[in-house]
């Protein structure tokens, strides 16, 4: 018996090996996530709204509408990282916001474990961007 099947002239396992690269692995786990979160920013803007900085609350625009938006771009990163679209472009976008946040978050809450894992994010999506 054949370790491998045949299909539209293409090894099963070579198919396999090219989908389940670290690179689209990465991606998929990163996408997932900005994806992820910015569902859950659209679905309940309130549940963010204590963890944007107080200078963006001292604004007159409603901070229900500031994380809307936010929830807006994370999706369209996440998506435009798991079909591989302008990748690095993307990948650069989704850095610097995950900079912006990771910072905010220890402006907010000093070292924590939620700023431990939003740096880990950030240098996840750096690394997508360097690649």
């Amino acid at each position: 018996m054949p370790n491998s099947i045949k299909y539209k002239n293409q090894n099963v396992t070579t198919i396999h090996k090219r989908i389940l690269t670290q690179r689209n692995m990465l991606r998929f786990a990163i996408s997932f996530l900005f994806i992820l979160f910015g569902a859950w920013e659209i679905y309940t803007p309130a549940y963010w709204a204590p963890f944007f900085p107080n200078l963006i609350n001292i604004s007159n625009v409603d901070i229900s509408i500031i994380i809307l938006i936010h929830g807006i771009l994370l999706l369209i990163i996440g998506f435009a990282i798991i079909v591989g679209y302008k990748l690095k472009a993307f990948a650069a976008f989704g850095t610097i916001m995950m900079i912006i946040i990771s910072l905010s978050l220890l402006y907010l809450s000093g070292l924590t474990d939620i700023f431990i894992r939003d740096v880990a994010i950030t240098i996840a999506t750096a690394a997508l961007m360097l690649d």
